[in-house]
């Protein structure tokens, strides 16, 4: 058994007092043309569930005692049946865009349920051209998008491999520990965090605390060096606009865009700044083409939340592994090239910033164990705050960014699903409230893919945000284009002619 991290069960418990589930989303699209033998939707999702059912997470459950005085755990499921979290859904008639990216804004609001491993996945069929979308989600308390992407890798394959078959013996899980057990245990806990971990906590800590006192703080959340900027000047004050709802509906609003990456590593080669840099910089132009359109005006830098991910290559263990910083979208700047270069000024020194903190917490100053600090909150404690935070609003009057903004990054080589190349993706970030926009990026081969997943009813047109992506890019493009000299056609040579005699004065 685990324990469940402070900040998962945050997440996890967030969505019990009334606030929007946190749920990491994607539909994977596939084409089952390119398999090596005939593919429909039965024989992938068998393949699926063949393949989900051996990564040790998706068949664990979170418990915890009816007290609520222990941490949540992660336990083995002894009553897992990966038919309860895959099912199929046809649609009537070949499908498109707009009816795939509805259809995800309603798989975007279905609640799991939490006496089960905490995923559901669906695999759609009757999309045009044959392709069939694989619409999943996994609770953010157990995996952040990194991880997510590490556990379900092995639903993927570099060849196209015919489908697999769930296995038919049943699974020997660990057993789940009794109400009693866990109420003992939680007890045992609490007595052991008052009594002696706390006090050894202060007498091992009293000097690096001391030492550490005037930034305590602004260390721990690592806020003071992410938002200084070359100039020194610090990131302006947030103000809200219509997207930055109070309380988010129960509606969904689901799009998304593809990028060609050639044209996106042309611009990058041009402009010499990151890919990450123009995903921001097309999203920045994105809300200006949105706010514009629905007569907002927005006369001040927007701002955006970007987690970092900090989990080591190749993790795929429970939990979220980032950091997350604020970033200025600069989009007062009209300029497209001035805005694409503060962005990118912006980014190189917050990595930069990211990367001193990092040697700060190696030298040999005195350091705090904020792994053991952090689990010195009882998790009643927690429960308690995460409680006044949704009973008082303190997240809405608290508002740091205006929208969220997060990289994954794809695999740019061929990758077939149950021998069924992958062709694109929609990625779905969860909003939440006071942000009623979260924005996801990832890759497929030659596209880059960037889905727009937000509360539908403090989304006027979600369709404004793909046209505002594309503009941004074409703004780049038309700027880094070679300017060349109109030609024009030479002076015909004409003969000179003969200069007139002066007339004679008369004498």
């Amino acid at each position: 058994m685990n324990k469940l991290g402070l900040l998962d069960q945050a997440i996890f418990k967030s969505e019990q007092v009334g606030m929007p589930p946190m749920y990491m989303g994607t539909a994977m699209i596939v084409d089952p043309a390119t398999a090596p033998e005939p593919l429909d939707g039965t024989m992938l999702a068998n393949h699926l569930a063949a393949c989900l059912e051996e990564v040790p997470l998706m068949r664990q459950k979170l418990v915890q005692d009816e007290l609520r005085l222990g941490n949540m755990l992660i336990v083995d499921d002894p009553e897992f049946d990966v038919n309860n979290h895959v099912q199929i859904v046809e649609f009537e008639e070949p499908a498109g865009y707009d009816e795939l990216t509805d259809y995800l804004g309603t798989f975007a609001m279905r609640r799991l349920d939490f006496n089960r491993p905490l995923w559901h996945l669906e695999v759609i069929e009757g999309l045009e051209h044959g392709y069939i979308a694989v619409a999943m989600h996994i609770h953010h308390s157990i995996m952040d998008g990194v991880g997510a992407q590490t556990a379900i890798a092995s639903i993927w394959s570099g060849k196209p491999i015919p489908a697999r078959s769930p296995r038919t013996e049943a699974w020997h899980a660990r057993p789940e520990p009794h109400a009693l057990q866990l109420v003992g245990s939680a007890l045992v806990d609490n007595v052991k965090r008052l009594v002696v971990d706390t006090p050894t906590f202060l007498v091992k800590n009293s000097r690096p605390i001391l030492h550490n006192l005037n930034n305590l703080i602004s260390e721990r959340l690592q806020l003071q060096r992410d938002e200084e900027i070359v100039s020194g000047e610090s990131l302006p004050h947030v103000h809200k606009t219509s997207l930055n709802e109070p309380r988010l509906s129960d509606k969904r609003a689901v799009a998304y865009v593809e990028l060609p990456i050639k044209d996106i590593k042309a611009m990058r080669t041009h402009y010499n700044c990151t890919v990450n840099d123009l995903a921001l910089f097309i999203n920045s132009w994105a809300l200006d083409h949105y706010f514009r359109e629905i007569g907002e005006t927005i006369d001040f830098d927007l701002l955006s939340a970007m987690p970092l991910n900090t989990r080591a290559e190749g993790d795929n263990s429970a939990g979220n592994h980032m950091h997350v910083a604020r970033i200025n979208l600069h989009n007062t700047i009209s300029d497209p090239e001035d805005r694409l270069k503060a962005i990118a000024k912006d980014t190189v020194e917050l990595k930069r910033a990211v990367h001193e903190q990092g040697q700060r917490a190696n030298t040999e100053s005195p350091k705090i164990d904020y792994g053991t600090m952090s689990s010195l909150l009882s998790p009643i404690v927690l429960e308690a705050l995460i409680f006044g935070v949704s009973r008082f609003n303190l997240m809405e009057k608290s508002i740091t960014v205006n929208t969220s903004i997060t990289n994954v990054p794809g695999s740019l080589k061929p990758a077939y699903m149950a021998g069924a190349r992958h062709v694109s993706t929609v990625p779905m970030a969860p909003p939440f409230n006071s942000i009623g926009l979260n924005i996801a990026i990832t890759s497929v081969e030659d596209l880059l893919l960037i889905g727009y997943h937000g509360c539908g009813e403090a989304i006027k047109d979600k369709e404004l945000f793909v046209e505002g992506a594309r503009a941004g890019l074409a703004a780049l493009q038309s700027r880094s284009k070679p300017k060349t000299k109109a030609k024009t056609k030479p002076k015909a040579k004409t003969k000179s002619k003969p200069r007139a005699n002066k007339a004679k004065k008369n004498s």
